[in-house]
Order: structure tokens, then C-alpha cells, then sequence
């Protein structure tokens, strides 16, 4: 029987939230290898929130999608021929992919070879992966966590903030708070014994003074998954030489007036002597695989949670992104089984 080749492509750029109108299923011809490349048969594939910030024609940290291209993610999967001298038939492999049944592994790409007796196979695109990679460089490059400093992370019922709050545990943060939207959110973070308190900022009570009563001595670092809504009332809440971590703006991307966007926190900025840097974690390529070995070894104790939310075929992959923007969406990494 012949290999199936598909993937999906953007159909239509999104105003808002995307819908299934911005996508289409589209079948592909077998890529002819250059040298040093490898086909991959893929096995799964993630559904990323940061994607949304490619489908709008704009200023982003990566280009613009433009209509008819793939919709970009990160897979693992299986060598099935390879022109590359790095790679052999067979080998188990993650890399920069596509939602498609099979991406290209080129040299000058993102890719590594994945050891499944270290940690399971879905994991090296989850809490292995870029979310749990981001977490871990974000923490410890750009906020130079300390032992007993505190920690105030947004969205942290995702991969990102779970596995931030993991490795601030691991390093000996004093205080670990949360935010989540709403009560079960917040009840299954703190379950996981990682967060000292969590802000529900859909409850009654106003976000800022959840924040102030969450940490009353102020916080030495924010990590941010969400955007400006939640640091305008994080930096008031900063220690002095405090350090904001921007990893994500979830709550930004379907804005669609300019003016929802701003960020208003400068003055605390200047008084509290605060940074500021964004990551994008391709920057510390060369120190993934040691950190993914620590990692690994929280995951192995327990210490480090992996929550999956999983759909079956290329199919779903649209249906699983647009429920990330859900109001009542389910908390956990997003993961196609193909």
C-alpha cells in the first residue's frame, strides 16, 4: 500500500479567534532528499498557543504563515530514508515539523535523536520539549533564580507554567504562586503539591489585590505566559531588582484592538530597577540535551508533571488548536497521535 502523504496548510488568515475555516487538509507529493537530509514518518506532533502569533500577517518573533504553507510544530517520529550521514533508517528522532504525517529533517534545522528509555515518546515534544525547555532556560538563564527567591507565574496550569513551577521547586524557590482561570484550575495546581498559592483571576475579587494578598513581600520574578493583562498588575507586585520572564502572550494573540495590548508598568520598571527579556529557546540549543537529562530525572521522581491532552489523526490537530482558546479549555500540552 502506498504512503499517504498529508498535511494541513492555512487556508485563511484568522481575525480573532481561529476557526476551522482557517484550515484545510491537503495531500503532498513525497519530498525528493537532498544531501544531508532524512524523511520522517511522524508519530505525533504538538498544537502550540504560539502558533497563533504565525497565522496573522504582522510582527512576530518568527515570519508570518502566508496562505497555503503548513501549519509549523515540533514531532516525533520514525527515519524512513535518509541522504544524512547523522541519521540511520529507523532511528527515533524530534524536530522542527509540521501537522503533517511526515516532515524532512535537514541538517541546518532543529532536530535531535530521542532516547525513550529516558522518557516517553511524547514527552520530548511536551515537558522535554520546547514548553518544558522554555520553563527551565527561562528560570535559570534569564531570571537567575536563586534559592529562596519568590516566584509568581501566570498561566500555570499549562505545560510551561507546571513545569516552571517543578523547576522553581527544584531549585528552592521560597514562595511559589500561581494564576489559572478559574476554581478547578486552580484546586488541580495546587494538588500537584508545586504551588505554595494560586490566584483564580476569574474569580470575584479583583486580579491586583489577588496578586498583593498572593505575596504581600512582593516577588523577585514574574513568568509570563500570558501577556500584558496580567503583567500591568505583576510588575507592582516586583521586588526590587526583580526579573520578568516573557515567554508567551496567550491572552494577547486574538486581540484584535491595538489598544488591548499595552503594556502600562513602565514607572515600576524604572522605580523597582527591574529587567525585562523575552526567550525564545533555540538560544540555548547547545545546553538542551543536559537540561532535558534533569528534567527527565524530575519527571522520573515525580517531581515534575506532564499532562497530555490527546486527539488521533492529522485531522483533529485543528480542532485541538482552537480549543486551546477556549474559556473552559482543558488544562495539558496539546498532542496529535498519528
Amino acid at each position: 500500500m502506498a504512503e499517504l502523504f498529508q498535511r494541513i496548510v492555512l487556508s485563511e488568515h484568522p481575525i480573532g479567534l481561529p476557526n476551522a475555516n482557517c484550515f484545510s487538509l491537503q495531500s503532498f507529493d513525497q519530498p525528493v532528499l537532498k544531501p544531508g537530509q532524512a524523511l520522517v514518518k511522524l508519530k505525533a506532533v504538538s498544537v502550540d498557543p504560539g502558533t497563533r502569533s504565525r497565522l496573522t500577517p504582522g510582527a512576530s518573533y518568527a515570519r508570518p504563515l502566508k496562505l497555503g504553507e503548513p501549519i509549523d510544530a515540533f514531532g516525533v517520529g520514525e527515519v524512513i530514508e535518509t541522504q544524512s550521514e547523522a541519521v540511520t533508517l529507523g532511528q527515533t528522532v524530534a524536530l522542527g515539523a509540521a501537522w503533517a504525517t511526515h516532515a524532512v529533517l535537514s541538517p541546518r534545522g532543529y532536530w535531535q535523536p530521542i532516547d525513550e528509555t529516558l522518557a516517553p515518546l511524547t514527552t520530548w515534544i511536551g515537558v522535554l520539549g520546547i514548553p518544558g525547555l522554555t520553563a527551565w532556560f527561562g528560570l535559570t538563564r534569564i531570571g537567575q533564580l536563586q534559592a529562596g527567591e519568590r516566584v509568581l507565574i501566570s498561566s500555570a496550569a499549562g505545560p510551561v507554567g507546571l513545569t516552571a513551577a517543578a523547576v522553581a521547586r527544584h531549585k528552592g524557590a521560597g514562595l511559589i504562586v500561581g494564576t489559572a482561570g478559574g476554581k478547578q484550575k486552580c484546586q488541580e495546581c495546587l494538588a500537584t503539591g508545586l504551588f505554595d498559592r494560586m490566584i483564580d483571576y476569574k474569580a470575584p475579587t479583583g486580579y491586583a489585590e489577588q496578586i498583593a494578598a498572593s505575596g504581600p513581600e512582593g516577588f523577585d520574578i514574574a513568568f509570563d505566559n500570558v501577556g500584558a493583562s496580567f503583567l500591568n498588575h505583576a510588575v507592582a507586585q516586583m521586588r526590587m531588582g526583580g526579573r520578568v520572564v516573557i515567554s508567551g502572550q496567550v491572552a494577547d494573540y486574538n486581540q484584535t484592538d491595538p489598544a488591548l495590548l499595552g503594556f502600562t508598568g513602565l514607572r515600576w520598571m524604572i522605580a523597582k530597577r527591574l529587567k525585562m527579556e523575552g526567550i525564545v529557546v533555540f538560544d540555548d540549543l547547545p545546553n538542551f540535551f543536559q537540561a532535558q537529562k534533569q528534567l527527565a530525572a524530575l519527571l522520573a521522581d515525580n517531581k515534575l508533571i506532564s499532562r497530555e491532552v490527546v486527539s488521533h489523526g492529522l485531522a483533529t490537530a485543528p480542532h485541538a488548536f482552537i480549543e486551546l482558546f477556549a474559556k473552559d479549555s482543558q488544562s495539558g500540552r496539546r498532542i496529535v497521535m498519528l
